[in-house]
Order: C-alpha cells, then sequence, then structure tokens
C-alpha cells in the first residue's frame, strides 16, 4: 500500500457499542477512506483481536477526520471536498452499523474534528484555512450551520487531543461511566 494509500486510510475510531441485554459490550472500528470516499465499519473478536466486515458505507467525498458523540450514540465524519460538509450517522448499538442523519456545511477544510463534553458543538479546525469553527449539534444529535469561526496563526491543529482530553477528563470527574470511551 502506497503512503497516500495509508494515509486515506487513517482515522481509525475504536468505539463500545453497549448492548442493553447483554453484559458484554461489543467494540466496533469505524476507518475512514479518503480515496474511496467512504467509511469501513469492522467488529473486533476479543478472543483473538481478528477484525470481521460489518458494513462499508459511502459518503461520496474526501472523508478524513471523525469524531463520536460523548455517548457514541452519533459519529461525525468531516468531508474535505468541496462543498466542505460533516456528515452525522446514528451509530446502531446492536450491530455498529450507520444510519446516515444529515449533512451540514464547515467553515473550510478541516483536519479535526470533535464534540464538547456535552454533545451540544463540534468544533473544528483547518490548517490551510488557519481556522477553528463551532457548529451547533441539535437535540436529535445532528450538525446544524456553522455558527462561528475564529481566526488562528498558520496550521490550526486544535481538535481531537485537546477538546477529547478535556472532555473526557470532565466528564470521568462528573461520573463514572460504563459505555467504554473510543481511543
Amino acid at each position: 500500500m502506497n503512503v497516500k494509500g495509508f494515509l486515506g486510510a487513517t482515522a481509525i475510531l475504536i468505539a463500545g457499542a453497549s448492548l442493553c441485554c447483554i453484559s458484554q459490550a461489543t467494540t466496533y472500528a469505524y476507518v475512514s477512506n479518503a480515496d474511496s470516499q467512504d467509511i469501513s465499519v469492522f467488529s473486533l473478536d476479543k478472543s483473538n483481536g481478528s477484525l470481521a466486515p460489518v458494513e462499508t458505507v459511502s459518503v461520496g467525498a474526501t472523508v478524513m477526520p471523525m469524531s463520536f458523540s460523548p455517548d457514541h450514540l452519533r459519529l461525525y465524519a468531516g468531508l474535505r471536498s468541496k462543498p466542505y460538509r460533516v456528515v452525522s450517522f446514528a451509530v446502531n448499538p446492536l450491530d455498529g452499523r450507520l444510519i446516515e442523519l444529515g449533512r451540514a456545511p464547515l467553515a473550510d477544510s478541516m483536519a479535526y474534528i470533535s464534540t464538547d463534553a456535552n454533545g451540544r458543538y463540534l468544533f473544528s479546525a483547518s490548517y490551510g484555512g488557519n481556522l477553528l469553527a463551532v457548529n451547533q449539534i441539535g437535540a436529535d444529535g445532528v450538525v446544524g450551520n456553522v455558527q462561528q469561526t475564529v481566526k488562528t496563526g498558520p496550521m490550526a491543529r486544535t481538535g481531537d487531543s485537546c477538546l477529547h482530553q478535556s472532555a473526557h477528563r470532565a466528564r470521568s470527574r462528573r461520573t463514572r461511566s460504563t459505555l467504554p470511551l473510543a481511543s
């Protein structure tokens, strides 16, 4: 696999989907495939570490950054080809499959996306645009229009690492969740 292909299959997110009737949670991996413009979903066999394909969902554009809502019931995927958008998906906790709920504009080609600790806002950062942006997330978990943009210095890099660490620390101080966090 060449470097471009390898980079195109970046942003692996692991999510534990909690099942209401089973004491063990199933773990799923979500992989954004930039060149093929889709998201691959795999289930993890915890006994041997092998992955089994669940589905591949076409998004029709270069997909790269992805982020989960704090409750892991929504997946947000940033599209980095024009027109720049974010796709909101529902995550089926029984089988890990994705259901598209809507699309909303992004301020630019965003390298990072992340939600706040309450799942009410989507933050995004753009290298080339040198900016940060905020989109509101509705009560239904669907991202809305851009609310604010803030100019930054060159190559804005905030996002997952800073926002998620702060959100996870704050959440763990408030309550201990039994839902596994995305890594």
